[in-house]
């Protein structure tokens, strides 16, 4: 399941933020796929790096680049990406009117494909990421501080197809996996989302209770990201607001790092209640009172996504698309565990994220979740 929410995601990422078809959902194993999940595997895994002296690296750089086959298929993907975050960035300033001779020229030296059908298709006024940095860069003069240059934009691109897709897939993934052990809470959901129907607007879809309820409940139970980290730039001080080993504050001094469990965070009995460790959406729906606390952490009172001035900027966007991707998912199909125990046994380990592996397997398997998938008769638009 995981592979194919990859897919999806990477699909939307490509699609709402740069108006750029990736085809992976329908090709699967295509180029920009294949090269994406290497480096998220070899990220995940350590496996691009020689453990050489740090002075023989400073003087050496490229020899663990010689030494280590890993690190050299990391290099191939990252310019695979790289040039595929060319060909997006080079399309739309050609559909804007905004590419240059020297873009030309690079495209020729570069061998880089522009598909022409696919320019004609954009629009001045497309309301995306991509169209809205080229244009802040079009209006504000060559020697402004504040321009974004063609680097900074390719390297925008380049995160947002890595960090929108793995992350927001992985959470759908184990969003299923809660739908599959509690089919009460699946068929709940269903007649809730066939109610709207297919065709129903972004607010409405929002504004579901019981589909903001599962949502934000596996999100609290599940987050992929583990952990924040934050560096002091200053002496500071912690409230507390229980003393801790009878301290009421925690003091931090410059340069020191704190980190935040979002388990930790996001299961708190004294929040949630003594089930707080129990998947249960209807807790959303009427929230007790120390979640409705305005100093509780995080986006809409979860950790995942961080807080303050570094919280996740793609926050809103992709629990849109999580709710978005239910409603085409719950109305179409029903999904349950396999019969095979083995593969019925779920852990999540983190490699870089937290993702469901099969236990048996080890984790030093692939992440994977198995499911069967029963289709259901077409919903009605009415």
């Amino acid at each position: 399941m995981l592979k194919y929410m990859k897919h999806v995601a990477l699909d939307i990422i490509g699609a709402a933020s740069y108006g750029y078809a990736t085809g992976v959902l329908r090709k699967q194993d295509t180029p920009l796929a294949v090269a994406l999940e290497t480096i998220v595997s070899q990220v995940s895994n350590d496996t691009i790096r020689v453990p050489l002296p740090t002075a023989l690296r400073a003087y050496l750089p490229r020899l663990e680049w010689y030494l280590l086959a890993d690190t050299r298929l990391f290099d191939r993907n990252v310019k695979h990406l790289r040039k595929v975050a060319y060909e997006v960035l080079y399309m739309r300033k050609e559909a804007l009117g905004v590419l240059t001779d020297e873009d030309r020229i690079h495209i020729k030296d570069a061998g880089l494909r522009i598909d022409r059908e696919r320019v004609g298709n954009f629009a001045m006024g497309i309301d995306d990421v991509l169209s809205m940095m080229l244009q802040d860069a079009a209006m504000l003069d060559p020697d402004d501080p504040d321009k974004l240059d063609d680097e900074w934009i390719l390297a925008q691109i380049m995160v947002l197809f890595w960090a929108g897709h793995e992350s927001t897939a992985t959470s759908m993934t184990w969003l299923i996996y809660e739908m599959c052990r509690n089919p009460d809470v699946q068929s709940r959901l269903r007649s809730e989302l066939l109610a709207v129907g297919l065709d129903c607007d972004v607010r409405t879809l929002l504004d579901l209770p019981y589909l903001n309820g599962v949502v934000h409940e596996s999100l609290r139970l599940h987050s992929t990201s583990g952990q924040s980290i934050r560096h002091a730039f200053a002496d500071d001080v912690i409230p507390l607001s229980k003393p801790v080993n009878g301290m009421h504050a925690i003091p931090i001094r410059e340069g020191q790092e704190i980190c935040f469990n979002h388990p930790s965070m996001n299961c708190r009995e004294d929040v949630w209640g003594k089930d707080a460790e129990q998947f249960k959406p209807e807790r959303w729906i009427n929230l007790p009172d120390a979640a409705k606390d305005d100093t509780m952490p995080g986006w809409e009172g979860v950790a995942n996504f961080g807080s303050g001035n570094r919280q996740c900027v793609g926050a809103g966007f992709a629990v849109m698309e999580i709710k978005e991707v239910l409603l085409r998912l719950l109305t179409h199909f029903e999904f349950t565990l396999p019969d095979d125990p083995d593969e019925r046994d779920i852990e999540g380990w983190n490699r870089m994220l937290t993702k469901p592996f099969v236990k048996k397997e080890g984790k030093h398997a692939m992440p994977r979740l198995p499911v069967k998938i029963i289709p259901l008769r077409a919903p009605s638009n009415n």
